[in-house]
This record gives C-alpha cells, structure tokens and sequence, in this order.
C-alpha cells in the first residue's frame, strides 16, 4: 500500500518539532566585548539586576554592595597563579600566590571598633597597624579621628606607596567617614586584590596600587569579576596601549561606560584631530577621557588655534603641539595658557612666531610652569652673556638651574610674591 505524501505545510511542521526536540548544543564563548555589549542592549548584565549606566560611571549594581553576576570564564594565560614579591607581609600568611575568594572573610564587624594607636609589634595585625575607635568618637556620618590615629594611617599609606601628601590626607579624611578606610587589614586584602585582579585580566604585574588607590580611592570597591570584564574590555578598545601606565595615572577611567561614552570620546578625538593616533594621544594623557570632549576639549582647541593664530601659527602646527603634549587640551586656554603666552613675548619678542615651525618645542614652553619663564627674566638681569635658547632654559632640570644659579630660588619668591600682590591689587580695583 503506497503512502500518500506529506503535505508542505505537516512536513514544515515536523522539521519545527523535529529541531525543538534536538538537544541543545553549547554555545561557544563569547568575547568580552559581544558579551558586554549585548547586555548593555539589554539593559542589564549576566544574572543581575538592570544595570542603568549614568553619567560615566559604573553600571549600577556590579560594585561590591550589590549584585554580581556569573564569573568571567578564566581561559587566559594570565590566569594562572603567580609570586609577586610585593606584599610579602601579607601573601606569607596566604596559601597560595593568588589570593582565594574573600567574601565570607569579609564578614561585618559586630563590635564597630575602628581606631587606636598602634602598637610597635601591629598588635597581631597582618598589615603591622592596628586602629580602634573609642565609643565618644562616633559622630553623625562618620567618626572623629585623633591626631594619633590620623598619623597611623598617614604611615600606613606612605608605607603602601601613596607618596603624595595630599593623596593621604585624602585618605585620611575618607576613612573618617568610610569603615573600609579605617581597617588596614582589610584595606592591604583589598589592594592585594586589585594587584592580582590586574594581573588575571591582562597582564599587568607590578600595578602601582598605592598610586592608584591615592588618585582613586572607590577603586577599592569594584567587584573582581566584573574589573576583569571590564579591563578585558579596555584592552579591546586601547589596542597596544600601555594600561598600566594608563590606569596609574587615570584610575577613574576604571568606572567609565566602556561600551558609550569611552568609545564616544574615541570617534570625537579623531574629529578634531584626524591626524593623530587617538590611542597614543589618550596613552600620552590619560586625563582626557576625564573631561567633556565635545565641549572642553573643542573648545581648547578653537581658542589655541584663534591665540596662535595671530602670533603667526598656522592650524596644522597647532594640531603637531596637541599631538606632542596632549595637556594643553585640558589647560585652561583663556587664562592660564594666555598668560604664559604673553609672559614669552614680553621677555623674548618674537619667540612665538620662531618656534611656530618647531611645534614640540613650542608646545612645551606653553605648557611650562610660570617659575620656569621666570628663569629667562633672571638670566636676563644677571647672566647677559649667556646664549642659550629659550627651550633649552626652560627645560632645564630644576636642580641643575639651580645649580649653576644658586639665587635664583629666592630672588623668584620674591617676584613671584611681588606677582601676586599685584594682581590682587589690580582685581580688587577693578571690582
């Protein structure tokens, strides 16, 4: 008995039954990239809430206090364990070279003590320094810290490489008010952390974590799995870039919207500047990504070129001094760079328009501190037979000028306090 045939319409739907029924194979992995955008598309991330991003900062929901999504999948070379021989103190207590997770070792504190003075031997601190705070220093938002307890934690952080004072007493102000920045043993884990956090996601050893910590202090608070994605994801966008340099000296560019507002700041660069490579220019001056390129940075450009352009600069050099020195796109134009301006032409007639065809040099006289023109007033005044450029006094190490001139400090603080009555004089006439 012949069977009759299959209709069109019964054989599409027994292909469709056929293929739901077919097991499922695995998907292969995806890049960071796909990955992240896609959930950005989405308007959320790996097996976490909604993650709004809002004005540059990191999508809301993946630091520590919130939810994390599925691990990164750890296939890189980079993965695997290694020896730093930083932090010695702390990773001779820990049982292998890359630190295990410490969530469940990082349990509330149920006693709320913070602060004392410590002791010569830490006290059994794994970092050598151990604080509490005494009940009548709890105030609203915080707690009121004693000098003491103020100069532990300055040592704590000069000894972890903040060496800038302002960065300590930055930190010292923000562990008034933040119990993280009150712990050292908590804060050295933290730091460990980010050291190797840097390592597993591209490779970077030897991270300046003191420096960044000092720049950056909420750097401490990322989620290890989503820093990964999104170091994995810098790299992708800043090909050959030097990310450890990079994230050193610009740390914020850790809580940037990769996936909009990094690569917005990208194509609008390479608008203004065509001839530039953006990757070096962002490399050479991180700080960029840190300031409205469609406003600020245009807008120094524009006023640059309308300066120069009198003194008899034409565009295009003024497109070579911004590619050599990148700070006079996020110096102020107007005032500081104006003012610098007028203070070359006033001790060397003309020199604007000599160095026009030497863009590099020109771009580093402008960008020069005003104690440095100062060095051309006093060569003037007390060393007439010397002949040397103007770039060449300028760029002069410090201590070498000082050197060779053994008076110049003085006699620059006196003008320099001369300077500022001065000008005080003349705004408070004007107002």
């Amino acid at each position: 008995m012949r069977s009759r045939p299959i209709p069109a319409r019964l054989r599409g739907a027994k292909m469709r039954a056929g293929l739901c029924a077919a097991p499922a194979r695995a998907a292969p992995p995806c890049r960071v990239r796909s990955a992240v955008e896609a959930a950005a598309r989405r308007g959320q991330t790996r097996g976490c809430r909604s993650a709004r991003f809002v004005s540059g900062h990191a999508p809301v929901g993946r630091l520590r206090s919130g939810c994390v999504g599925g691990s990164v999948a750890r296939t890189r070379a980079h993965d695997a364990p290694r020896v730093s021989p930083r932090w010695t103190v702390f990773r001779s207590q820990a049982s292998s070279g890359v630190p295990a997770p410490r969530r469940s070792a990082r349990a509330t504190r149920t006693d709320g003590r913070v602060a004392t003075p410590a002791s010569s031997d830490g006290g059994g601190s794994r970092s050598g320094y151990r604080l509490e705070i005494d009940p009548s220093q709890v105030a609203p938002g915080g707690v009121r810290l004693t000098d003491a307890q103020k100069a532990t934690l300055d040592a704590f952080w000069r000894e972890h490489g903040v060496s800038s004072k302002t960065h300590r007493a930055t930190l010292t102000k923000v562990g008034e008010t933040k119990g993280l920045f009150r712990d050292p043993d908590r804060l050295v884990e933290r730091m460990v952390e980010l050291e190797d956090v840097m390592w597993r996601a591209v490779g970077v050893a030897e991270l300046a974590v003191g420096a960044v910590v000092g720049r950056y202090p909420k750097s401490l608070y990322f989620d290890p799995d989503f820093l990964v994605e999104r170091l994995r994801l810098l790299r992708d966008l800043l090909p050959g870039a030097d990310l450890k340099k990079l994230i050193e000296r610009n740390p914020q560019i850790l809580a940037m919207d990769m996936t909009h507002t990094l690569p917005a700041k990208m194509r609008e660069l390479s608008v203004l500047l065509p001839n530039s490579d953006v990757v070096r220019l962002i490399e050479t001056h991180p700080k960029i990504l840190s300031v409205n390129v469609q406003s600020r940075v245009r807008g120094n450009l524009a006023d640059l070129k309308g300066m120069l352009r009198v003194a008899g600069v034409v565009d295009t050099a003024v497109e070579v001094m911004v590619v050599h020195n990148p700070r006079l796109l996020t110096s102020d134009i107007r005032r500081t760079v104006a003012k610098r301006a007028t203070r070359l032409e006033s001790l060397r007639p003309g020199a604007i328009a000599f160095y026009a065809e030497k863009p590099a040099s020109l771009s580093r006289i402008l960008c020069a501190s005003e104690r440095a023109l100062d060095r051309l007033a006093y060569v003037d005044e007390f060393d007439k037979q010397n002949d040397s450029s103007v770039i060449v006094t300028v760029n002069t190490p410090g201590s070498k000028f000082e050197e060779k001139y053994p008076g110049f400090d003085a006699w620059q603080k006196a003008l320099a306090r001369s300077r500022a009555e001065a000008e005080s004089k003349e705004s408070s006439g004007s107002s």
